[in-house]
């Protein structure tokens, strides 16, 4: 999960922390694994793990990244502002299970604090296990087992 936090203006909006809660776990669901492939990405950025069947989830700061990755370890607090932003990738492992989940980002502004909700479209996010699962990827126009 990508989270990119920027303010509205140059006053600095301060990140605390962050939260997630998993409303339902269920047994995973059965099917094939296709990995992404995308390419290194050329932006730096923070970088976490969370295991959804702790309980309650608590993100812990990610391990040795390989060679040529641009993340640090994840550790608040942190100021954004518009012109300064964050990015924050936070590696989620439904370790298990099906799980139905959000996020909540925890921030301060001045006198003001408040939590942004992190969902998809509105809705929690749903993530599978896909261990144990067949995976493929495909190498010009052949199939190839992982």
């Amino acid at each position: 999960m990508v989270i990119t936090v920027s303010g509205k203006s140059e006053q600095a909006i301060v990140l605390k922390d962050l939260t997630f809660h998993v409303e339902e776990r269920r047994p995973p669901l059965a099917g094939i694994v296709i990995p992404d492939t995308a390419c290194p990405s050329a932006f730096s950025y923070r970088s976490a793990e969370v295991k959804l069947n702790a309980q309650p989830p608590q993100w812990k700061p990610a391990g040795t990244r390989k060679e040529g990755d641009r993340s640090e370890p994840l550790s608040f607090p942190y100021k954004v502002t518009a012109a300064d932003p964050e990015v924050l990738v936070v590696t989620v492992d439904p370790a298990g299970c099906h799980c139905t989940w959000w996020a909540e980002l925890a921030w301060v502004s001045g006198n003001e604090s408040g939590s942004a909700l992190i969902k998809e479209g509105g809705r929690p996010f749903q993530t599978t296990s896909t261990k144990g699962l067949p995976a493929f990827t495909w190498m010009g126009s052949k199939r190839e087992s992982l």
